[in-house]
């Protein structure tokens, strides 16, 4: 009896602990769902804030929106009402450009005709033109030929029957020469001056027709003694004395 008795009270707690168990299970799974459907809650909450705020936002970007369509408009209406004024003043303004366009085509073509006179006036008197340059080109010319035979003339004069001294080296000892030598000018080539003239004279280059002669080992000669090598173009010099030369001959053989 005792024994059924104790069996009986195991069976019962049995299903109470079981029963029991499964309570606190679905106590457990309660407390997962709500603690879930919290958290969802919290999201939609702040889905709906924010969705809240953007409708907000939309609204007052829509409300602008509305604003500036209205100034638009208004604009708009100002703008043809001020088209039909600019338009009825464009068309005054064309009208006057037109005026002012026939008034210079009118202009142009004078100014055409008279071209045309002007230019039968010049065909006729260009002959006379033409000769009228010839003769001042030759007269150019012949006074230029004056001038450079006057300055000729003038430099012969100055320095004409004057001696000077040229060392002439030869080997060990020193010449001392007197020629009789017909001066020129040495400034009139291009890159002498007074100081490189007066060196030369030194050297006993007195005219074109020596500086012509120059030899290399005479032109070293010189470099070497007067120290003229940073300044001498003596290729350059020794060219423009033989075009003086022919010159100076060719206005000698015009004068007899």
């Amino acid at each position: 009896m005792i024994v059924t008795v104790l069996i009986c009270l195991g069976v019962v707690s049995g299903f109470i602990s079981g029963w029991v168990l499964k309570q606190l299970s679905l106590i457990h799974r309660l407390d997962n769902l709500q603690q879930r459907w919290q958290a969802r809650y919290k999201k939609i909450s702040k889905q709906r804030s924010s969705y809240l705020l953007q409708s907000s936002s939309l609204d007052s970007q829509l409300l602008k929106l509305k604003n500036q369509l209205m100034s638009v408009k208004k604009k708009s209406k100002q703008l043809r009402a001020g088209y039909q004024f600019d338009s009825n003043k464009a068309l005054i303004e064309i009208s006057r450009m037109r005026e002012e366009i026939e008034c210079k085509d009118v202009k142009i073509k004078q100014a055409r005709e008279k071209e045309i006179v002007m230019q039968k006036q010049i065909d006729t008197d260009r002959p006379m033109l033409d000769d009228l340059k010839n003769r001042y080109y030759s007269i150019k010319t012949e006074v230029e030929r004056l001038r450079i035979t006057t300055q000729v003339q003038q430099l012969t004069i100055e320095r004409n029957n004057t001696r000077k001294k040229v060392i002439v080296s030869t080997g060990r000892s020193n010449v001392i020469q007197l020629e009789r030598v017909k001066p020129d000018d040495l400034k009139l080539i291009h890159g002498i001056g007074p100081t490189i003239e007066k060196t030369l004279n030194h050297a006993g280059i007195f005219s074109f027709i020596q500086m012509m002669k120059l030899s290399s080992d005479k032109v070293e000669q010189i470099e070497s003694r007067f120290s003229l090598k940073a300044n001498a173009r003596w290729e350059s010099w020794i060219k423009q004395a033989r075009v003086l030369v022919a010159e100076n001959s060719a206005i000698s053989a015009e004068q007899k």
